[in-house]
């Protein structure tokens, strides 16, 4: 609960920190779990962030929906923590999660921030939406993000 109430109150640094502490624990202890989704939820970057990770490494099917949602926050760093939980799920989501999860990164692929775009590209490789990418490809102009998914549509054609 100490850790919990750190995560959601007080300075940047301090939130961070005991959300990665929560992460930590939350293997060993339930209620740890529960606490860290609750801050994760909080959408309070310097918070959320590092507990979307720890979630994403608990492999936990219940957050699946939790980091479609985060995918819409207005903090970049937020949307990128919840494209890379997502993408490393990809070969083991259920259909609909699926779907879901590919309907709310393609949404990010026009995002204006070009870091949010490049992290959708990749998530989307992880789950082989090639149409997605060749899609955003005709439309690309960031340098960057363009390489991304120049590079992920090689791996799909073996070009690696």
């Amino acid at each position: 609960d100490a850790l919990a109430r750190c995560a959601l109150e007080g300075e940047p640094l301090v939130r961070a920190a005991a959300a990665r502490a929560l992460g930590q624990v939350a293997t060993a202890h339930a209620q740890a779990r529960s606490l860290l989704r609750r801050v994760a939820d909080s959408r309070d970057p310097a918070s959320a962030v590092p507990a979307i990770e720890a979630l994403a490494r608990l492999d936990d099917r219940l957050d699946d929906a939790r980091f479609i949602a985060a995918l819409e926050s207005i903090d970049g760093e937020t949307v990128k923590a919840a494209a890379r939980a997502l993408a490393l799920r990809a070969s083991t989501s259920p259909e609909p999660i699926k779907q879901a999860a590919l309907a709310a990164l393609e949404r990010a692929l026009v995002d204006a921030r070009w870091d949010v775009r490049r992290q959708a590209v990749l998530a989307l490789a992880d789950y082989g939406a090639v149409a997605q990418l060749w899609s955003r490809r005709a439309h690309e102009q960031d340098p960057l993000v363009l390489e991304a998914i120049e590079s992920a549509l090689a791996g799909v054609r073996g070009d690696r």
